[in-house]
């Protein structure tokens, strides 16, 4: 256990780590043999387990995010939350990339519908 150590603090604005276009970098890492955005391990998994570019190309893919709390402090301080993304309009995301992967930024909204823990 880190004792809430960590090198990355909260994170205090809306965000998704994934867009649209995430399948479509997937295919064309698959595709060249080199990683085009972070895939967190995914890449080598799919190359691994011999998945085409084809294959994938053909195929639904799902990201599901696992998040844990590392400390009671942050847990206090900055609960988790989320947001329904069936109350974000495509008009309220700002499409940008950090640190090489592409992802949204929302715009608040009053009408957006949210959830916490705890």
């Amino acid at each position: 256990k880190s004792g809430g150590a960590t090198p990355f603090p909260p994170f205090l604005e809306v965000h998704s780590d994934f867009t649209d276009a995430y399948k479509d970098a997937l295919v064309r890492s698959l595709s060249t043999g080199r990683e085009q955005t972070p895939t967190f391990g995914i890449f080598e998994q799919l190359q691994g387990e011999g998945v085409t570019a084809e294959e994938l190309s053909g195929s639904r893919v799902v990201v599901v995010h696992a998040w844990r709390n590392v400390a009671e402090a942050p847990l206090r301080d900055c609960p988790l939350a989320l947001c329904d993304g069936r109350s974000v309009g495509a008009e309220e995301l700002i499409r940008e990339r950090v640190s090489g992967l592409e992802r949204y930024r929302a715009m608040h909204r009053p009408a957006h519908r949210w959830y916490w823990f705890p």
